[in-house]
């Protein structure tokens, strides 16, 4: 007993957190200087950045009206890409799992599932922004080709967690293929369909608010706006509502996947 005291309150374990300590500030420090971090600058303007932020207060509440049009663009942005996402992503999935697909073709599946979740929307929407011009519509493409990057991955793992034994038993029973995949595969990853899907429309939200400054529409454009007119009450207000609608969005995806996944263990 004091053996291990020792061992968890001794002289070592406070040596290993200095040593630990003093490599987080070394690199820091280093991290510091390759980004040319002026800290006597930062320590000078400092007070002058505090009384800039001051301009941010109050929040323009009569600009509250003007908001809700674009918070309805912005959630429409988020909720729009969702089913289309999840509509794509489910075949995606089915060919990218080993146990459903040859090997050519969940190979190409998952070459394609990877090189589509390292595209950031945001890079999406620009390329789709001079395609189609300003608008939701590249927003909520580029949502939900995200989607599908994210769906498609996650299912095909669910898919390729299926016990084999289950679905041999199924097919046992003259069952074909899609029969197999209808009465084995779905129920069994019904779950993680609801639980990511719920998931990322969570995170689509927080999207629909960074594409809308680069030209996608809602609160980011107003956002964005407000800011090149150095309207900042205005600025504070339209970040207030998103939040809001954030928050709101995580309350109804929450409350929906407990429903949801009570439901299905339930019929299970």
């Amino acid at each position: 007993m004091d053996a291990a005291l020792h061992q968890r309150y001794g002289p070592s374990r406070f040596l290993r957190a200095g040593q630990l300590l003093a490599l987080i500030v070394v690199i820091l420090v280093v991290a510091g200087w390759q980004a040319e971090v002026d800290f006597a600058e930062l320590a000078r303007d400092l007070p002058e950045g505090i009384d800039k932020l001051s301009g941010f207060l109050p929040p323009d509440v009569g600009a509250l009206p003007d908001l809700v049009e674009p918070a309805i663009v912005t959630a429409l942005l988020a909720l729009v890409p969702l089913p289309l996402g999840i509509a794509i992503a489910i075949p995606v999935a089915f060919a990218a799992a080993s146990n459903l697909a040859p090997r050519w073709l969940r190979l190409a599946m998952r070459t394609y599932i990877t090189f589509q979740r390292n595209i950031p929307e945001i890079i999406m929407v620009l390329l789709l922004v001079r395609a189609f011009g300003l608008g939701p519509l590249p927003g909520i493409v580029a949502i939900t080709l995200g989607s599908v990057g994210m769906l498609g991955k996650l299912l095909a793992d669910a898919v390729e967690e299926v016990d084999p034994e289950q679905l041999d038993a199924i097919a046992a029973t003259g069952a074909g293929r899609w029969q197999v995949i209808r009465y084995g595969v779905v129920p069994a990853i019904m779950p993680a369909l609801v639980a990511n899907g719920l998931f990322r429309f969570e995170v689509n939200m927080r999207q629909a608010g960074l594409l809308g400054a680069v030209g996608a529409g809602g609160l980011g454009y107003e956002l964005s706006y407000a800011l090149n007119l150095l309207e900042y009450e205005r600025v504070t207000m339209t970040v207030l509502m998103l939040l809001a609608l954030i928050a709101l969005a995580e309350q109804v995806s929450d409350r929906l996947r407990r429903v949801l996944l009570s439901e299905s263990q339930a019929s299970v």
